[in-house]
């Protein structure tokens, strides 16, 4: 049998694995992505180093968001994705 070399997931995979993960059978839930920026000398050039951005990403959250509009980005319904058994 062959290894696997990818794994892809969409969010609402991610959003409805972490439901299972952390128990959640109920709200309305938006996961966020926590970046973190910062400076960084990326390259240079006949001049010396360039200045850049190196953005860095430090983690996922759930944020409950029961209040959020239909239609609100990366919000999910946690009953609909993980339902009490």
């Amino acid at each position: 049998m062959a290894h696997r070399k990818l794994a892809s997931f969409d969010l609402r995979e991610v959003a409805t694995a972490l439901f299972k993960f952390e128990g959640i059978h109920d709200g309305r839930w938006q996961l966020e992505v926590d970046f973190s920026v910062t400076n960084a000398h990326v390259g240079t050039d006949d001049q010396g180093a360039l200045p850049g951005l190196m953005m860095l990403i430090r983690g996922m959250r759930l944020h409950r968001r029961d209040d959020a509009p239909e239609g609100t980005p990366q919000v999910f319904d946690a009953a609909k994705e993980n339902p009490r058994e």
